[in-house]
């Protein structure tokens, strides 16, 4: 399958970082991965985690990291030189830490990693939608309790 215009461009372009914008089956996790490979074949000297992708949802990450892990099986298994087969065999050992998560995932380990440093417990946990909803559901009727037992003005207003 060949790449688009567009596409080819995005996987070619490494001087700047990108966001890749495009719908359902059009090929964003494919153009990705290649991009991701091409930097790392443009930069030898890269760690694994020299590199970050985004993307919205869990599913996804793990959908991309597994594509990364096989076509760097692939690159090892085709190497054409120790030196290649050495290479992508320490990025394939480094793919449980490669930077490629969610961008909640992101800010939650980037705030674990400096937890001491802006004063949160590192052992914080991220709230899921259903979570999030609930809890905003609680907090709203805990308000409420609170200025209905004060006899706030604001009683009137609600």
């Amino acid at each position: 399958m060949q790449f688009t215009k567009a596409q080819a461009e995005a996987i070619q372009t490494h001087n700047q970082n990108l966001i890749v914008i495009a719908g359902a089956g059009s090929g964003k996790t494919r153009v990705l991965v290649e991009r991701y490979l091409a930097l790392l074949t443009a930069n030898p000297d890269w760690p694994l985690n020299a590199l970050v992708a985004i993307t919205f949802t869990k599913k996804a990450a793990e959908e991309m990291r597994d594509r990364v892990r096989h076509s760097l099986e692939d690159r090892y298994n085709h190497a054409r030189s120790e030196a290649d087969a050495q290479r992508w065999s320490q990025l394939l050992g480094e793919i449980d830490s490669a930077r490629i998560d969610t961008i909640h995932g992101l800010c939650a380990s980037l705030l674990r990693a400096n937890a001491a440093e802006i004063g949160v417990d590192p052992a914080f946990d991220v709230l899921d939608e259903i979570e999030s909803a609930i809890l905003l559901e609680d907090v709203v009727d805990d308000v409420l309790a609170w200025v209905v037992s004060e006899d706030d003005p604001a009683v009137e207003l609600l």
